[in-house]
Parts: structure tokens; sequence; C-alpha cells
């Protein structure tokens, strides 16, 4: 039965007969926030992750049960029970539960698995540790692509044409920028209004915000002072033994949050104590932040199954690249790049001052190697940033029922080692990690006993980590792409060591470069004169060269006004910090481009 207070602890409610207002999603509507799950869900307890092992509860069974049934109907209980011998109550809500989970969809009249919920089915052997890691890339990889407007979710309406959000990966997105945790009501007021990827960032800094009043209450609208959206669900008649806090909370918010937390694995829920705030799995949560480095690419299909087969698809390599992503196989960048890895390169650092386009073209590079958006992936370093940031480190242990609660730790994989698992999988494809501001970070430290078997000739050879001392390799197949500026002079060089193990691409202010960005920007050409006189001057005076992508969108003085005020003056003080005369040299050139002189800081 469902319970009057707290968070249930079941994994799904059991079926309760309320009223649901789908006015907005009638036939021809179009939606104006998430529509609620399928209210007629199973009840059963969370997913045990050694669910192969055991059958030990309802969703523990039904979850095994249906993973043998590719090919039969999912749907009759006396069927599933016929074929495994395990008996399956309400089978078809388990069926399409699992389908929004992409582990299986519906062909006809009966259930075929996904790729995901084949390989679901054959992973029982694996120790139950790696099991967990094994199942949550798998889910993460998946879950991600889940887009709210798809053709088996669009029944009694349609969601806005431009409508683009992942609403699963939104919740990683906002619980990760939220202190790894997101409240029920936060999901309700304000993330499932969303229904454009590029609304989400403001959605989350208004809870950032509201969050800071002390009277900060998601269940009563936010503060007085910061208050949140209105709700999109509100249950104005609860059934009996119910509130209507409760009510709204576990039949259109739950439903949500435990798919988006798999089951357990990947958000654990709060429970009677945790306030309704859903957390993040701590040593789950290096592997959402590299699906959350960008937003999955938006495709749209003419049938349920073309969606189904994208969704439940393990291979990353059917979203193609964006086309702003792509390069010329005759630019000349590209070209020296090709050149490093066919003689054997597999880390590689773009050198050169600011503004010469290093991480522009590390990111299109990195595309144009591994060939797929789920082949990539971006860090930057920073001085705080260490090994156990980027390599393994300590964890604490999020308790289990019935265990004591005082903290214990636990070591787990970060960044790069997580990253080398998922190119460990499909070794005939590259996978590439762009590491930006390379030498912002203090390397040797953060790379630890791994710098030697950065080398071409060590990898695939086995070392032990220094924490966990576990043995593992660096894959064939993961490239290093780091960008850095040498010259700067608050910043240590690579020591010798590394220096050796990387190859350089250099980037130096280019003449030509900035003439096809004034090109593209269509700056008139009298302007166009001027820069170019500018830029050959500034070049000539400073010592290092100041970068052609300053000059990026730069369509009308006051453009150029905006670029110095912003940027360029801040450049030339610390160039020529020591140089006074130099620096109002180049203030007296940049002075030229424009009518008016005085709008410069």
């Amino acid at each position: 039965m469902a319970k009057q207070t707290g968070e249930p602890e079941s994994f799904l409610e059991e079926s309760v007969d309320i009223q649901i207002d789908h006015s907005a999603g009638q036939s021809g509507k179009v939606f104006e926030f998430w529509q609620a799950p399928d209210r007629d869900s199973p009840a059963g307890q969370a997913i045990d992750l050694n669910f192969t092992l055991e059958v030990s509860n309802e969703s523990n069974s039904s979850l095994k049960a249906l993973l043998q049934l590719d090919g039969i109907n999912a749907y009759d209980a006396e069927e599933v029970q016929k074929r495994t011998g395990i008996k399956v109550s309400r089978a078809r809500r388990w069926s399409k539960f699992f389908e929004r989970m992409g582990i299986m969809y519906r062909e006809e009249q009966v259930s075929r698995l996904t790729p995901f919920g084949k390989t679901l089915s054959t992973i029982a052997d694996q120790q139950k540790a790696d099991f967990r890691y094994s199942l949550a890339d798998l889910a993460i990889s998946t879950l991600q692509r889940y887009q709210l407007k798809n053709p088996a979710d669009e029944l009694d309406g349609h969601y806005p044409e431009d409508c683009n959000v992942f609403p699963y990966w939104c919740i990683w997105k906002a619980a990760d920028a939220l202190d790894g945790r997101l409240h029920w009501d936060e999901l309700n007021r304000e993330l499932m209004r969303v229904l454009r990827i590029q609304d989400l960032d403001a959605r989350i800094d208004k809870i950032r915000i509201a969050r800071r009043d002390p009277s900060y209450n998601p269940s009563a609208g936010g503060s007085k002072d910061h208050p949140l959206s209105p709700r999109c669900y509100e249950e104005l008649k609860p059934p009996k033994r119910k509130t209507a806090d409760g009510q709204v909370r576990d039949h259109y918010m739950t439903p949500w949050l435990k798919k988006a937390g798999f089951g357990g694995l990947l958000l654990v829920t709060p429970g009677k104590a945790g306030e309704g705030y859903w957390t993040i799995s701590e040593d789950i949560r290096s592997r959402i932040k590299l699906a959350l480095e960008q937003p999955p690419r938006f495709r749209t299909f003419k049938t349920k199954q073309d969606w189904f087969e994208h969704y439940g698809s393990l291979r990353g390599d059917q979203d193609p690249i964006d086309e702003d992503m792509s390069l010329s196989p005759d630019d000349p960048v590209w070209k020296q790049t090709e050149d490093l890895l066919r003689a054997g390169s597999l880390t590689i650092i773009l050198t050169g001052p600011p503004g010469t386009s290093k991480t522009w073209y590390a990111r299109r590079l990195a595309y144009k190697i591994a060939g797929a958006n789920s082949r990539v992936s971006q860090v930057q370093f920073h001085p705080s940033f260490s090994y156990d940031d980027f390599i393994e480190g300590y964890v604490p242990m999020v308790p289990q029922s019935g265990q004591s609660q005082t903290a214990l730790f636990q070591i787990v994989p970060k960044i790069f080692l997580t990253f080398c698992d998922q190119a460990r999988k499909t070794p005939e494809q590259k996978f590439v990690l762009v590491v930006d501001e390379i030498n912002r970070g203090d390397v040797s430290r953060i790379f630890g006993e791994l710098i030697t078997y950065l080398e071409p000739s060590y990898r695939e050879k086995t070392f032990t980590l220094a924490y966990s001392g576990r043995k593992t390799t660096i894959p064939k197949n993961v490239i290093l792409l780091g960008t850095m500026n040498p010259f700067d002079r608050s910043i240590t060089e690579l020591d010798d060591a590394l220096d050796r193990r990387f190859d350089r691409l250099p980037f130096d202010p280019d003449l030509d470069q900035l003439k096809t960005i004034l090109i593209k920007a269509e700056t008139p050409g009298v302007l166009v004169g001027k820069i170019i006189e500018f830029f050959t001057r500034a070049n000539n005076l400073t010592p290092h060269g100041v970068g052609h992508a300053f000059f990026t969108n730069a369509k009308t003085e006051a453009d150029l006004v905006r670029i110095w005020n912003h940027n360029l003056r801040f450049v030339f003080q610390k160039t020529f910090r020591f140089d006074p005369e130099k620096l109002q040299e180049i203030r007296e050139a940049y002075e030229a481009l424009i009518s008016d002189a005085t709008l410069l800081h």
C-alpha cells in the first residue's frame, strides 16, 4: 500500500485509482511540460544489482524473467511463467516500465530486447563490483539518449517542434550542478518546464539561488524572496490514506526519478530521512559527469521501431557528428595531426599563445579522429586538480540498510580510468580525451604512475594502480589531445618526463586565419583593412603574438570596443606590465580602429 508520509521504500508504488488532468495531452494539443509517466506502475523493491545470481524480490525476478523473453509476448503473464518458470504479476506494466528504460520494446504482438537488454542478460558472471560499474556505464549511455519528443510517447498530443530535451540527462545535470542532489518538487516546479535544452541552465540557476535562502522549502514553493514556479502537477483530491504532496510526489515525480536513477544505481532514493532529495551515487558520479560534458544529439524518428532501435542501441557511432564540428580533409592542422597519428603518436599537445584557436581545433580534431560524439570526452586541468580527481580516489560509501552509519570510504575509478574502461570495450574504435589547459595542473602528480604507460610502446602493458592496487592497462585506442599556452608565466613548464611523451602542434597568430574569420563575420571591407594593419603591428611588438581568434564576430566598431574593453586590454596589460611605452603604443594603434577612442577603457 502507498505510505502516508515519507518517501516510498518500494521500487514502484502500488497502483491506485487517482484523477489526473490530461487536458494538456488531448489529441492535437501541444504539451507545455513533461507528461506524467504511466500511473499504473507495479509494486516492488529496488533492483538488486546481483539480480542475475539470485531471485530475491519482485522487481528482481521480473527483470530476470523479462530478459529471457526476446521474441515472445511479455505482456502475457501466463506465457511469461510458462517460458521462465517465474510468476510475474502485472507483466504488462513491468514490460512497459522496462521499455521506458531502454531495455526492451514492443513489435506487433511480441517483445524484443534492445542491444542494451541483450547485454544485461549476458553479464551475470562478472563480480558484483565490476558488474555495478558495467551496468552503470550501460545505463548511462542508454538513458542519456532518451529524448522527450519521440514516437512512442506522443500518443495523446505532441511536444513543440523545437523540443530537444533529454529528461534523464537533464535530471542528472541538475543534480550534479546542485551539490549532487535534486528534490522531487524542484523537478516538478522547474525542470519539467524545460522543453529546450538551452533553457536548462536558467532553471538550475533559479533553484541554486533559491536554495541559498535559509527558509527555502521546495515543497512550499521555495521561499518568499526566491519563489519557485508553480507546480506542473498538483493533486487536490488525493485518495484515502494519502496526502496531496505524497500523491503528486509518488505518482508523478518518483517514476521519473527512479527511471533516471535506474532503480537506485545512479540516483539514491531519499528514504524517510532524506527530505525528498534524490542523490547521485558518489562512486558513479564521475561516470555521469562524462555524460554531462555535452548533451546528446537530438534526432527525428518516423516510427516507434526506429526510435527503440536507436534508444536501446549500444552503438554510439549511430549518432552523427555536428556539422559545426567538421574539418575539411585538406585542413592543414588536420593533415599534421593525421601524419602524427600515422606515425604512431597517441599523445599530442596543441601549443601556442591565447586566441590561436587551440581549443576550437582540439574539439574538432577529437571528433574527426573518433568519428562519434560518444567516443570523445573533455576535461580541464587546474592548479587544484589531482590524481584523486583524474585517476582514482576515495569517496564515501552510502550505507546500505542495516549497515552502520559510520562513514566508510571506497576507492573508485575517476575520469581517465573510466574513459579507458569505455575504450576497452570497443578496441576497434578510437577514443579521444581532450585535456584543455594541460599545463595549468601539476601534470606529473595528476598522472602519477600512468606517465610511463602513455607511451605507445607501453600501451596494453599491465601495471598496478597506487591506491587500489588493482592491475590495469591503458588501451591503444585511447588518444590524448592537450592544449597549452607555454608563454603563461604563472604556470610551470611540463617536466622532461612528460615533455618527451607528447608530440607538439604549434599554433601561431595567423593572418590568413584572421582574414577567414572576418570574411565569415561579414566585416565591412574598410574595417577589415584596419584590423589587419593593427594585427600585423601588434604581432611585431609582442614577444609571443596575439591570436586571430580574438576578432571572431568583429562586425562593427562596437564589437571592436567590446573586444578591447573586455579582453584584449587585459592581455596587453599582462604582456607589457614592465614596458608601459609599448603598452601605450599598442593602445594608440588600436584607437585608430574606431571613431571615438574615449569608448576604450
